[in-house]
Formats: structure tokens, sequence, C-alpha cells
């Protein structure tokens, strides 16, 4: 059985279907701006009850002023989706996880990742060169990274990275906001309004295009092979992204 199977309808082509889910619209569009309001609210009472310097933030801060986000997308997406479908069960259905995982489809997801990473998104700013300066893309993904200066700044920089922010924002974006999507809209604006969202909640806008092209891959991973598939590809995407940085390796843009 499909891991999407259960969760989907029969309206999309080629094998793609949208989500059936028990929440509105309006209801995603809330969650969105709710959260990104407490992304701002929590990270300033962290800046400030800790008399942070903006300009040295330490991974341990980051990680510290991530929490709230990360509640939100996680277990808020989870427990919202209970709410509406009747059962924790229900709720992880509906978001496009449904039963054990596929390895054939979590390996797809997980290719599709490294192959986006060195393939799709510097295609995408090779296009964009005559706008967009390659190096500038380098320069933002590496700031982050040049602030894992110790071991333990390392290993919460992968927890981060390749591990909670792919689950939390894959429930959130390819689970909640992409079925809210599809109560109302057809595959191809769901998938270009969903991935246009994921992109622009990310604070480095020089981010956004790479973003925007991958989470039209994770959209169509999640809606062909079901949610596992596509946190598999985000993980590889961001892992593949830290063994560049930490490795003091070049991008491929």
């Amino acid at each position: 059985m499909n891991e999407a199977s259960t969760s989907t309808t029969t309206s999309g082509r080629g094998g793609v279907a949208l989500p059936d889910t028990p929440w509105t619209l309006m209801l995603v569009l809330g969650f969105i701006v709710s959260t990104q309001i407490l992304k701002v609210v929590w990270a300033g009472l962290v800046v400030a009850i800790g008399d942070v310097d903006v300009d040295d933030v330490s991974m341990t801060v980051i990680f510290v002023a991530g929490i709230g986000l990360w509640l939100c997308y996680g277990p808020g997406t989870v427990a919202l989706a209970a709410q509406r479908a009747g059962s924790v069960g229900a709720g992880l259905r509906a978001l496009g996880i449904d039963g054990a995982p596929r390895p054939a489809s979590v390996g797809l997801g997980a290719a599709a990742g490294v192959a986006s990473q060195f393939v799709l998104v510097p295609i995408v700013y090779l296009v964009l060169r005559g706008v967009i300066d390659p190096s500038s893309v380098d320069d933002a993904a590496r700031e982050l990274a040049d602030r894992a200066a110790t071991t333990g700044d390392r290993i919460l920089l992968v927890v981060l990275a390749a591990l909670i922010a792919p689950i939390v924002e894959e429930l959130a974006f390819r689970g909640l906001v992409l079925g809210g999507l599809g109560r109302v809209l057809p595959v191809v604006p769901a998938l270009g309004i969903q991935a246009v969202l994921f992109g622009v909640v990310h604070d480095a806008v020089i981010t956004w295009p790479g973003l925007i092209v991958f989470g039209l891959v994770l959209g169509w991973l999640r809606l062909r092979h079901g949610l596992l598939a596509a946190i598999a590809a985000h993980m590889t995407f961001n892992a593949a992204t830290l063994v560049v940085l930490l490795g003091d390796l070049d991008l491929p843009f």
C-alpha cells in the first residue's frame, strides 16, 4: 500500500494526488502567520533575556531561539491535525504518514535530496547568475557554519539542520500547509504556493530561489510517495550542505 494512499484523493494526474484533509485553507494561513509572529517574539525574548550580542550569536543561542518555532511546526502541527481528524493516528495519516516506512520511497526521497542539493539548486543559481551573485549564496550558507567553532557547536548544528528542521518543516509545510491548499486548489497551484511559503519563511532572502524549487520537489514527493519520503529528502539535502560546510569544501554554485 502506498504510504499516502489513505490520506489522498484521486484529483491529481500521473499518480500525484492531493491530500484529503480535515482542515481548511484559512486555518493554514492563520497557522503560518501565527508561527512567524511567534518566531520573532520568541527569538527576541531569548536575545533580550540572555543579553545577547546580535552580531555574535552562538550556536546555543540559535538553537534555543528556534525552539518556539519547532514546537509549533512539529508537535503543534501534529496536535492540530489530531484535533481536526479525531485522533493522533488519523491526524498523522492526514499529514501523509500512513504505516511503516517503505524503503523504496524513503530511498528515492534520500536520493532526491542529494540530487537537489548538488544538481538542481546549482542549476537554479546558474540560470539566475545575472541577478544573483553565486558567491553570496555560499556566504549565506557559511555564515551559520562559521558559528560552529567547537565540537559541541557542530553537534548542535547537525541536530538542528539534519534532524529537527527536516522533520518539523515537512510536518508543517508538506503535511499541514499542502493539505489545506489541496482543499481548494488544483495540484499545480497548491504545489507552487506551498513551495513559495516554504522558501520565504527562511531568513536569508538569497536562498529563496533554491528553496522554492526544492520545495516543489518536496511537495511532489509527499504527494506521490508520502511524507516520510519528503522528510528523507529534506534530511539528505541539509546533510549534504553540512558535509560541504563543515568539511570546508566548495559549494557547487
